[in-house]
C-alpha cells in the first residue's frame, strides 16, 4: 500500500538515488511536522526543527555543489546563488522569530517547504538529470 510519503515524494524524485534519498528525508520530516497537534509544540521543538533545517540544507547543498564541480554543471552559478538565498531565508526567519510562538512552527514549515519544493521542481529535476545524462556518458 502506498504511503502519503511515497504519493508525495515521487513527485519530486530527480533519478539521483542519494539526491531523491535526501529529499525523501526532508519530505517525511515536513508530513510528520504538520501531524504534530500544536498543544505539543514547544520553543525545544522549533529549536530541534530550525537546527535539523540548518545542518539538512549545508549537508544537502554541498554535496550537490560537489556533483556540479566535478561533472561542471553549466547552470552551477544560478543553483548556488539559490542555495546562498535559502540560506539567507533561514537565517531571516530565525532573526524574525526570536520567539516562540504557537504559530512560529507553522510559518516556519510553510515558508522553507514553499521553497524546497519550488526549487526540487525547478532546479533540482534539472540537476539530477543532467547527473544522469554525465554518468550514462550522455552530458554535452
Amino acid at each position: 500500500m502506498m504511503t502519503e510519503n511515497d504519493k508525495l515524494g515521487k513527485k519530486y524524485h530527480t533519478g539521483v538515488v542519494w539526491q531523491d534519498c535526501q529529499h525523501e528525508e526532508w519530505l517525511e520530516l515536513m508530513v510528520r511536522l504538520r501531524k504534530i497537534d500544536s498543544g505539543q509544540r514547544d520553543s525545544k521543538l522549533f529549536h530541534q526543527i530550525y537546527s535539523f533545517l540548518v545542518m539538512y540544507a549545508a549537508s544537502h547543498f554541498n554535496l550537490e555543489k560537489a556533483y556540479m564541480e566535478t561533472y561542471d554543471y553549466p547552470e552551477k552559478r544560478f543553483h548556488l546563488e539559490e542555495h546562498r538565498l535559502y540560506i539567507l531565508r533561514l537565517k531571516d526567519f530565525r532573526e524574525k522569530y526570536q520567539d516562540y510562538g504557537d504559530k512560529t512552527i507553522s510559518n516556519m514549515i510553510e515558508s522553507m517547504n514553499e521553497w524546497f519544493l519550488s526549487h526540487i521542481m525547478e532546479n533540482d529535476k534539472k540537476l539530477g538529470q543532467f547527473i544522469l545524462d554525465y554518468e550514462a556518458g550522455r552530458a554535452q
